[in-house]
C-alpha cells in the first residue's frame, strides 16, 4: 500500500461515516442543485482518479460498479419516506446502515483482491449515492399522487 492508496482509503471512511450519519436523519424530500451535487463531485474525483488505472482492471472495475448500483438500490428501498405536514421526508434505518456496511466490506475486499490501491472507491461512493438518491425519488412519486 503506498501512501496515496492510504489517503483514498482515509477519505472512504471519513465520507462513509458522514454517509452514514446522513442516512439515519429525516431530511426533507427535495429534488434540487444539492441533492445531487455530493454524488456528483464524488463522480468527478473518482473518474480523475481511475484514469490512473491500468486497462487490464477494467472487468473488475465494472464488478464494482455493479455492486455499487446493487446496493444502492437496496439502500433505497430500505429507506423509509413518510408525510409530516405536507412535506415528503425520508430518514434510514438500521437496515440501511448495515447494507452500508455490508457494501463498504465488499468493496474494501474487492479493492485489496483487485490491488488498486483503493483508487477507484471514491467513484464507487459516488455511484452507490446518486444510484440511492435517483431510486429515493423515484419511490416518491406513489406519495405525490
Amino acid at each position: 500500500m503506498n501512501q496515496l492508496s492510504i489517503y483514498y482509503f482515509l477519505i472512504s471512511i471519513v465520507v462513509t461515516l458522514f454517509l452514514l450519519y446522513m442516512q439515519v436523519r429525516p431530511r426533507k424530500l427535495n429534488v434540487t442543485f444539492s441533492t445531487f451535487f455530493f454524488p456528483v463531485i464524488l463522480l468527478i474525483i473518482g473518474l480523475l482518479i481511475i484514469n490512473q488505472l491500468p486497462r487490464f482492471q477494467d472487468f473488475t472495475l465494472m464488478i464494482q460498479l455493479f455492486v455499487a448500483l446493487f446496493f444502492g438500490s437496496m439502500r433505497a428501498y430500505s429507506v423509509t419516506i413518510y408525510r409530516d405536514k405536507g412535506e415528503l421526508y425520508r430518514v434510514g434505518n438500521y437496515k440501511t446502515i448495515g447494507i452500508w456496511i455490508v457494501y463498504m466490506a465488499i468493496e474494501y475486499l474487492i479493492e485489496l483482491v483487485a490491488n488498486y490501491n483503493f483508487s477507484p472507491i471514491i467513484l464507487d461512493i459516488g455511484v452507490s449515492l446518486l444510484i440511492q438518491r435517483l431510486v429515493t425519488i423515484f419511490r416518491t412519486k406513489q406519495y405525490t399522487n
